[in-house]
């Protein structure tokens, strides 16, 4: 199996007609505003914001139907894994068709320090997990204008 392309956009649809996929405002940054007098938790935070990854996985032959596994975790500016349990794992499911899309949905997004995130998709292969796609996101804890 190989990975064709992830995608991360505020929101995904797919057509019930055709099985097309669009990709509504693709996320490159985040940007946000504490709210007036809000203390920082220690430990990451959970922005409300809705958004979708979208992957695209192929057969590696397309005469020959096949599945694996693959898993999705984010890392903050640090490198550092950001929640263990909340890595997604799920299944790709090749035998009956050559192409599989994958849409995982989020209903916030955990927030550490200022900086570059990273949204990483892995496939199993045998024991190991290798890393296939790294989707970059700025996220930025921006002061009120007074």
């Amino acid at each position: 199996m190989e990975h064709v392309w992830s995608a991360l956009a505020q929101q995904a649809i797919t057509s019930q007609e055709t099985k097309m996929v669009s990709l509504i405002d693709l996320l490159e940054e985040i940007n946000f505003v504490p709210m007036p007098g809000q203390k920082r938790p220690k430990g990451p935070i959970g922005l409300p914001i809705k958004m979708a990854l979208v992957t695209r996985w192929t057969r590696s032959n397309p005469e020959k139907p096949e599945e694996g596994r693959a898993r999705i975790e984010v890392r903050d500016p640090r490198g550092k894994l950001i929640e263990k349990e909340s890595v997604i794992e799920y299944n790709v499911n090749l035998t009956e068709f050559i192409n599989f899309r994958a849409t995982t949905n989020f209903g916030s997004f955990p927030f550490t320090v200022n900086g570059i995130y990273r949204v990483i998709v892995q496939m199993q292969r045998e024991d190991k997990w290798k890393t296939v796609a790294s989707v970059p996101i700025q996220v930025k804890e921006t002061e009120q204008i007074p």
